[in-house]
């Protein structure tokens, strides 16, 4: 008597449904997208909260998009290439075209990957941060904190677009850039998913 292996059970629970939605999702949001796009991160979670609450912005977070399902980024333990696709929770975000082009795109990712490894700024996010909560009571200020050899978020974008040739916003520096600027491009035109806001 012959007997065949039993297939596995496939199991159909609400969570692996929305784990498989989750990465259909992903490649569809991402098709589009070329390498060097910024991605510009909303709907904050956890401590991220915070800023969203003190900056009066929607948006937290930005990075450059490194092709696949990768992203270049300044985050709390530094400068990484994180893959969007392990993340344990749902992200939100905008695709803005690399300005300037591809080209330009291409050359601002691969300088950011040489600055992978660099920690990251807290006392200038922090100084971000309270500039835009006084600005919001008191009127235009301008409160900068270097960090040397640290980098947020959005100073390494606009860095590495500036090390590219395109100066992202004439008039301030890169360490003077956050995350709530970068909806100023959204104005020129940006790739999101059929949905308003792409999210993973």
């Amino acid at each position: 008597m012959h007997l065949r292996p039993r297939k596995p059970l496939k199991m159909n629970t609400p969570r692996a449904h929305r784990h498989r939605h989750r990465h259909r999702h992903r490649r569809h949001v991402l098709d589009e997208a070329l390498p060097g796009d910024i991605l510009l991160f909303h709907h904050a979670q956890g401590w991220s909260r915070l800023i969203t609450l003190l900056s009066g912005s929607r948006y937290h977070h930005v990075g450059l998009f490194a092709g696949g399902q990768w992203v270049i980024e300044s985050r709390i333990t530094g400068v990484v290439k994180r893959d969007l696709s392990q993340t344990k929770v749902r992200l939100h975000f905008r695709v803005i075209p690399a300005p300037g082009g591809p080209e330009v795109g291409r050359a601002a990712l691969a300088w950011a990957q040489t600055q992978i490894g660099v920690r990251y700024a807290y006392g200038s996010v922090f100084a971000l941060v309270l500039d835009r909560l006084l600005e919001r009571l008191l009127g235009p200020l301008d409160i900068i904190w270097r960090q040397r050899d640290r980098v947020s978020c959005g100073e390494l974008v606009a860095r590495a677009y500036e090390v590219a040739g395109v100066q992202l916003f004439p008039g301030s520096e890169a360490e003077e850039v956050a995350p709530w600027d970068f909806a100023r491009l959204l104005k020129r035109g940006s790739k999101p998913s059929k949905a308003p806001d792409s999210h993973l």
